[in-house]
């Protein structure tokens, strides 16, 4: 039986990775035919599917010199190396097409990292917050996904900044967030399929707070009728009535003539 070889993908390879480097990276995995690095990613033949297949699950974001990379299963006829046999027998044939590169590196904060109109999101914007971004999707491409997508305009986005896979995106407003979220979630992007929630909903903590200071009158106002109705409820004291003097000389009498009578 024919084994069905397969071409790996190797995205953000490091400038500096070389033949050694990858074949060290995949080293255990099954027999490579061909590698073919090119500037910031780079291709792999295997002579078995599954010894590709293998690879892909365990070596996607593990590090090469250093920098995570992604490895996946590459899509259509990609960028072999041609079929030509190598003088050293066993050995992958390598193609390095990073002549023009000048040593340089790309800088992953510029691929990958945040958007440069503002650092953060200010504390008032309406965010969001996306997991499960594949790391081959940067914060101007997640932008270019969403405008397509939701139709609406992101104020602020970043990606892979302090984790990867993980990405924010703020709106101008509350509604532009909601679209975003109804239309993005669960929306697939290389492969993977990301997860949209609502980070900060500045409208819905407006409602929010809105309420708590309406209940608060409310509370304040029956406490102080509570307290007025309770001070009239105490029962107060007629003063006593005054006796007038003719009364006061008759009953004086009467005492008199009783102390009388009796001797």
């Amino acid at each position: 039986m024919d084994r069905e070889e397969a071409q790996l993908y190797i995205g953000y390879l490091p400038n500096q990775a070389r033949m050694s480097d990858v074949e060290e990276f995949f080293k255990g995995f099954g027999h490579i035919k061909s590698i073919n690095l090119k500037p910031g990613y780079g291709f792999v033949v295997f002579e078995d599917k599954r010894d590709a297949e293998e690879a892909a699950r365990d070596l996607d974001g593990k590090r090469m010199c250093g920098e995570k990379v992604d490895v996946e299963m590459a899509k259509g006829p990609g960028n072999k190396s041609r079929k030509e046999y190598s003088r050293s027998g066993d050995r992958p044939i390598v193609r390095d097409t990073r002549s023009g590169f000048n040593g340089r590196r790309r800088s992953r904060s510029r691929d990958r990292g945040f958007s440069s109109r503002k650092k953060e999101p200010y504390r008032d914007d309406a965010t969001i917050s996306i997991t499960n971004l594949s790391t081959r999707c940067s914060w101007q491409d997640l932008k270019d996904f969403i405008r397509d997508n939701a139709r609406v305009e992101p104020d602020f986005c970043d990606a892979h900044k302090y984790e990867d896979r993980i990405a924010t995106v703020s709106f101008r407003s509350s509604s532009d967030m909601r679209k975003a979220v109804d239309r993005m979630d669960g929306f697939e992007i290389h492969g993977r399929k990301i997860t949209a929630k609502v980070k900060h909903d500045p409208e819905a903590n407006r409602s929010r707070s809105k309420s708590r200071s309406k209940s608060r009158s409310r509370s304040r106002s029956k406490g102080r009728r509570s307290r007025s109705r309770g001070r009239d409820d105490i029962p107060r004291r007629s003063p006593p009535r005054s006796r007038s003097p003719k009364k006061e000389r008759d009953e004086s009498k009467d005492r008199s003539r009783s102390r009388s009578k009796s001797k």
